[in-house]
């Protein structure tokens, strides 16, 4: 016979006692692992560094392609001698609206990377290979168009595309992929959204 355990005017089995027991045991052992899973694992000091400051480079970068890509689509819809077609909107919106939507994820991925936000570092990972890729077309396509009044600039594009390309690296590097653990699921999304942003470059 089972043993008897009485609790107030309550009898209870033993081996109901028991289950209960290896039930909390379980539930605590689960959430305390769960609890590790959300803690995400040191780095050096050095790569401590390496990381914010790849964080605000890219969060004040983004801010100024940002304001930079607004500030000239305000200055022509601001423009009274330009006359507004629905040919002018179009063209502002192929021309300008892939910069602006890379530099609020750069801007957005570089704060919230200062936070240790893995979110933020998926971000960053998107913008900087995008800027890479932006920057190396704008070069190539502009510096070669002796029309334009400033096209020996846009040369200088092509190294901010290698910076951006050492950033996109060093975001990869093996420690910050331990520390953000990213599992197959986030390597997915990362690569669908970069190859849509890719194709919306080419069809605009």
């Amino acid at each position: 016979m089972d043993k008897i355990k009485r609790i107030g005017n309550i009898k209870l089995p033993g081996y109901v006692l028991c289950r209960d027991f290896c039930f909390n045991l379980s539930r605590t052992k689960n959430r305390t692992m769960a609890v590790k899973e959300m803690q995400l694992p040191a780095m050096s000091k050095g790569w401590n560094i390496v990381e914010k400051t790849i964080a605000v480079l890219l969060a004040l970068a983004s801010l100024f392609v940002l304001y930079n890509e607004v500030s000239i689509v305000a200055g022509i819809l601001g423009e009274n001698s330009v006359v507004k077609t629905s040919a002018t909107y179009n063209q502002l919106f192929k021309t300008h609206h892939l910069p602006i939507i890379v530099s609020i994820l750069g801007l957005f991925g570089g704060c919230m990377m200062l936070f240790n936000d893995k979110k933020g570092w998926m971000m960053s990972l998107i913008a900087t290979a995008m800027f890479c890729i932006l920057f190396y077309l704008s070069s190539r396509s502009n510096s070669t168009d002796k029309t334009l009044p400033f096209a020996s600039f846009y040369k200088s594009y092509g190294i901010t595309s290698i910076i951006c390309f050492v950033l996109f690296l060093l975001l990869l590097w093996k420690p910050l992929r331990t520390k953000y653990r990213p599992t197959s699921k986030n390597w997915m999304w990362l690569a669908g959204i970069v190859i849509l942003l890719i194709i919306d470059k080419m069809i605009f």
